[in-house]
């Protein structure tokens, strides 16, 4: 992917942007066919229409341009002012994406996208109305922010990043592949909603809020596991780079992503084992244990004597394994690599260690419960025969 560059000029082409965001915000019909302020129509803002600006989002401003300055709210109010930017900036990403996409599974991601999300935002501006009197959020700034999610593993200069839609706009137009862009914007942004709603499902005092954070998590969960996997397909890897740069125009910057930070704890094989959604050692409990696994058997298919039944119905034990075990893969190292920066950075408190810890310890268990339960699939197709068959194969390999 062509790195981000420099971008000068942009006036009313950004006013367009900011209006696309705030339009979607405030739950109306805003399209990316916006309108001038004199209430004629203007062309649909695209990457032709709309030129690319390098933004420096640090503290989020009201549609006035009064920074919030680290107010204080209840919870369930911070949760609903970040989220409502957050739904408005990748709604206007996957607008201006649409044109653009190829592959008829992302344009039914990007238009899934459009019509969950504007629907959300809707949704939770009525909530905001109901419970603090008034549907229009607050700017949300890096303090607040903190506040909200002191666990947050994502750079706050990103996630503020991601709340702001030019920002999001500008990044995807400077990519040279439309499609990898989406993708590698798309599943980081997904993933800091789905930090804000697990903390939500701790916090939260309402129980629509509640109830809408679960909502988020299981939604944007299998969005990242679909883009995770059309990634890998297409690219040849699942796991998105560093697309964006948040800085200075012209300053050396850090990247949105921690996609590039070395992970040590990790040999390189096991890494690209991982990525490729293969067993990297989490299977070995039951491997090592007589259990048989999908692949180790399509591999010695003849020498079991697999009836195709037997056959079909174990390759789709194992393409569905590999396709979760690439996804989950991801968020694991995702994790890894954000607790190893921040180790590098002298960045964690003992406070928050545990809960990083046990953060990356969870992914960690999902990966292996998917390579572990495909295991106990396979063997439950097998007769015993076939199993006590492949064990003596695997001890003599």
């Amino acid at each position: 992917m062509a790195p981000l560059r420099s971008f000068r000029g942009c006036g009313a082409a950004v006013a367009l942007l900011f209006a696309l965001a705030i339009g979607i915000a405030r739950g109306g019909a805003t399209s990316v066919a916006a309108a001038r302020q004199d209430g004629t129509p203007t062309p649909p803002i695209s990457c032709d229409t709309a030129t690319p600006v390098a933004a420096t989002p640090t503290v989020a401003h009201d549609m006035a341009g009064t920074p919030m300055a680290g107010t204080a709210m209840e919870f369930d109010q911070s949760y609903i002012d970040m989220m409502i930017p957050h739904h408005a900036s990748i709604v206007a990403l996957a607008q201006v994406a649409l044109p653009r996409l190829q592959d008829e599974r992302l344009v039914a991601i990007a238009e899934t996208i459009v019509a969950t999300q504007t629907a959300e935002i809707a949704e939770l501006r009525g909530y905001r109305e109901r419970f603090y009197g008034s549907a229009e959020p607050m700017p949300m700034d890096a303090a607040a922010m903190m506040q909200m999610m002191p666990n947050l593993t994502m750079p706050m200069d990103a996630m503020m990043a991601q709340m702001d839609a030019a920002t999001q706009v500008a990044t995807f137009c400077a990519a040279g592949d439309a499609e990898l862009a989406f993708i590698d914007l798309t599943i980081p942004h997904h993933q800091s909603a789905i930090a804000a709603s697990e903390a939500a499902l701790q916090q939260a005092t309402h129980d629509e809020v509640r109830a809408f954070a679960e909502r988020v998590i299981a939604d944007q969960r299998r969005e990242i596991d679909e883009l995770s996997a059309i990634r890998q397909e297409l690219y040849g890897s699942a796991t998105p780079e560093a697309v964006a740069t948040i800085g200075h125009v012209g300053d050396a910057a850090e990247p949105a992503i921690a996609g590039g930070v070395e992970i040590r704890t990790l040999t390189a094989e096991q890494i690209a084992q991982i990525e490729r959604g293969e067993g990297a050692g989490f299977a070995l409990p039951a491997e090592r244990n007589g259990v048989p696994g999908p692949r180790h058997v399509l591999d010695l298919a003849a020498e079991l004597g697999l009836s195709a039944e037997q056959r079909d119905e174990i390759e789709r034990i194992f393409d569905a394994m590999k396709a979760d075990a690439i996804a989950a893969g991801t968020r694991y190292l995702a994790a890894q690599r954000s607790l190893e920066q921040d180790f590098r950075d002298g960045t964690l408190t003992e406070a928050a260690l545990p809960g990083r810890v046990a953060d990356v310890s969870r992914h960690e268990g999902g990966l292996a419960a998917i390579h572990l339960v495909a295991h106990l699939r396979t063997a439950a197709i097998l007769t015993p025969d076939q199993i006590a068959a492949y064990q003596e194969l695997r001890a003599a390999a």
